[in-house]
């Protein structure tokens, strides 16, 4: 379990076992489709959960297919997304420093979202990043939508 003090704690994810705890609980939508995402969130506000520092592809492409996946789901789901790796991409390339600098905490990011959406790109269900986000979230009880593979192409 996830350490409340410390979000930033390496832990691995492990989803079966967050199904078993939280899907009873309505909070964890699991292989959500963006017709479901669309019809319970519409005109919320979303913290975008993606890999960034650990993308397969590094945190500048990472940062990229995230920015995919903010237009998808706004423009299908009209969901207003906030992607911190979009923006901590923005700043440091402003700034001239590494993305991971520019991010703020977690728990502070979360607490001005209505729900988080975890698109289907490539290591999703392996990164630290979207799982420390993913059990913030269910811990602060805002509800955590993961979408489908077949839900939208980025």
């Amino acid at each position: 379990m996830l350490n409340k003090t410390n979000t930033d704690a390496v832990e691995q994810p492990d989803w079966a076992a967050l199904r078993r705890d939280y899907q009873v609980t309505g909070l964890l939508h699991l292989d959500a489709s963006m017709c479901a995402l669309a019809v319970r969130a519409a005109g919320m506000l979303a913290y975008l959960a993606t890999p960034v520092t650990d993308y397969c592809d590094g945190p500048v492409l990472g940062a990229d297919v995230a920015e995919g996946w903010q237009r998808t789901v706004i423009g299908l789901a009209r969901v207003l997304c906030y992607s911190p790796a979009v923006n901590a991409q923005i700043m440091a390339e402003f700034a001239g420093v590494e993305a991971s600098t520019c991010r703020p905490k977690i728990s502070t990011e979360l607490r001005l979202m209505e729900l988080v959406v975890v698109p289907p790109m490539a290591g999703w269900d392996t990164s630290g990043e979207v799982w420390r986000v993913v059990r913030a979230a269910l811990d602060m009880n805002v509800p955590v939508y993961v979408l489908a593979q077949q839900a939208g192409a980025a």
